[in-house]
């Protein structure tokens, strides 16, 4: 009996050190032009010591919480570096909580034109579902959305929702007020 093989050998490829399952921005515009950010991230952790973060321009950081304890990050020329904690389970993720000021012009009734918001960078931490909540004065009307980020159809979300509650109201009417499992998000 004979073998004969033919052996290659590949270039190796570095493993993530960490991801962001979710990331989450809440951004609040208030009528004098100022903008207050929340950026959650979900990290899920194996190797990395920081997480680099670079605030889009002019931003103030105000509050870093890892894990739901503050903590005093480290900065360089650009970035801010945020201390992690790492974890021996790789299915683990804990939140990155990230608060920043930005100053801009004043919102007045007769106020048009463009708004630009930025998330901050996190160099190569990948998120698998980026979320943004924009808050502003009800009187304002926002539209011709561009960029990476899209809005929801709320109604579409909405109907959902009601699809999904009769289905929970026939299955507990069927099996007599019984409901072995469920839950309802509300917006």
């Amino acid at each position: 009996y004979q073998l004969h093989l033919n052996i290659t050998r590949h270039a190796t490829e570095e493993p993530l050190e960490a991801i962001a399952d979710r990331a989450r921005f809440v951004t609040v515009l208030t009528q004098g032009g100022r903008r207050e950010t929340e950026a959650t991230y979900l990290i899920k952790n194996n190797t990395r010591n920081s997480m680099k973060v670079t605030l889009p321009d002019k931003a103030q950081l105000m509050a870093v919480f890892v894990n739901g304890k503050a903590v005093k990050p480290e900065r360089d020329e650009k970035s801010i570096i945020v201390p992690l904690e790492r974890s021996d389970d790789r299915d683990t993720a804990y939140p990155v909580q990230l608060t920043y000021m930005e100053d801009g012009r004043p919102v007045s009734r007769l106020w048009g034109g463009r708004l630009n918001i930025a998330a901050p960078s996190v160099g190569k931490i990948n998120s698998s579902i980026v979320d943004w909540e924009l808050y502003m004065p009800k009187w304002l009307n926002a539209g011709r959305f561009r960029g990476s980020v899209h809005p929801l159809d709320l109604y579409s979300i909405n109907k959902e929702i009601q699809r999904a509650v009769r289905t929970f109201d026939y299955i507990i009417t069927r099996n007599k007020g019984l409901l072995i499992t469920g839950s309802i998000i509300f917006f």
